[in-house]
């Protein structure tokens, strides 16, 4: 899914914004989502999941390319209810972007956002996370579980302003265990 050039749209959240339908995005070659050059989205419902499959002679395409969600330049509110899991680098990867999660819009739930088992991919990097910011990147995180993340759960880099309110940071996952060496925040 792509929105460009001053694109908007609405993903997982029906017509009416009475609730969310819900998509899956998975198994894309390279990010399951990109958005930008000042594009904004309103995402609802998702499953966004195992995103980034292809390489180049086995390396990485390139600092986030392999994301679950690609933010350049542009804003998205992940309203709620969205899964973004299993991406070989960041769950969701911000370039100069604005990012929301659990934020309310219209009267639809705004908690249930899950990122998770993120940046686990077999290349070294130091951009895999959970949320992956920099360059300015501004964003407010709310009702949201960040956990068991192979990177940090959020990296913040090169400025910006962060808000976490209401949220679970935490290296533990039931089903898998604990990446060695996760911190909670960079």
């Amino acid at each position: 899914i792509q929105f460009a050039n001053g694109g908007n749209g609405r993903i997982g959240i029906l017509p009416d914004s009475s609730g969310y339908l819900g998509n899956t995005i998975s198994g894309n070659q390279g990010n399951g989502m990109l958005i930008h050059f000042g594009s904004t989205a309103l995402i609802g419902g998702n499953i966004i999941s195992g995103n980034g499959v292809a390489t180049v002679n086995g390396v990485a395409l390139g600092p986030g390319s392999r994301s679950g969600v690609f933010l350049s330049q542009a804003a998205a509110n992940f309203i709620g209810h969205n899964t973004i899991e299993s991406n070989p680098d960041s769950g969701i990867f911000v370039r100069q972007g604005q990012l929301f999660l659990g934020n309310s819009w219209a009267n639809l739930d705004t908690t249930g956002n899950v990122i998770r088992l993120n940046g686990c991919g077999s290349e070294a990097g130091s951009n895999r996370s959970g949320v992956f910011m920099f360059d300015g990147s501004t964003g407010e995180i709310r009702s949201t579980t960040l956990t068991a993340n192979c990177g940090s759960n959020v990296q913040m880099f090169f400025g910006g302003t962060l808000d976490i309110r209401g949220s679970t940071l935490s290296s533990a996952d039931p089903q898998r265990g604990t990446p060695a060496g996760t911190p909670g925040m960079l």
